[in-house]
């Protein structure tokens, strides 16, 4: 359920006159307090990036080697469409962004993840699939060089 504010933020700019500066409902979401392009809200509501959640959509895509006509043409939607949500332009429905994921064959936790609090499987899988054609060299120099981030990190 939408609370209707007149704030709609789009990389970084506030587009509309925001009424209601500080968003109080709980357990509500209300269309102010979804934030595009890392723009902070203030009010404690996890921001959504939808240029990277496109960035996804758009990896996800090329390797199962559609175009975005293709894709479109599977979703039922224009191609602009598709290339707007892929840029972060525009905000899919949950009807076109199911569909984008059946038609990738992909899971919400995959585009999702970079908003999602228990989303390390995800990378997990992510990292596997990257050094699945590593050499024994590679595989060692990158186990290097992730301990030392890892220990930075913790630091």
């Amino acid at each position: 359920m939408y609370m209707e504010h007149d704030t709609v933020w789009v990389n970084g700019k506030d587009e509309t006159a925001h009424k209601n500066k500080t968003c109080t409902m709980q357990d509500i979401s209300c269309r102010s307090c979804i934030i595009l392009n890392g723009v902070p809200c203030g009010n404690g509501v996890k921001m959504i990036d939808y240029k990277i959640i496109g960035q996804r959509i758009r990896k996800c895509r090329q390797s199962c080697n559609l175009s975005q006509e293709k894709l479109a043409e599977l979703c039922n939607v224009g191609t602009t469409h598709i290339s707007h949500i892929e840029t972060g332009n525009c905000i899919p429905s949950l009807k076109v962004f199911v569909s984008i994921l059946n038609a990738l064959s992909c899971s919400a936790d995959e585009i999702l993840c970079d908003g999602l609090d228990n989303a390390a499987h995800v990378y997990s899988a992510e990292i596997a699939g990257l050094l699945e054609d590593c050499s024994s060299r590679e595989l060692m120099v990158i186990t290097d060089t992730i301990q030392a981030l890892k220990n930075s990190l913790r630091k």
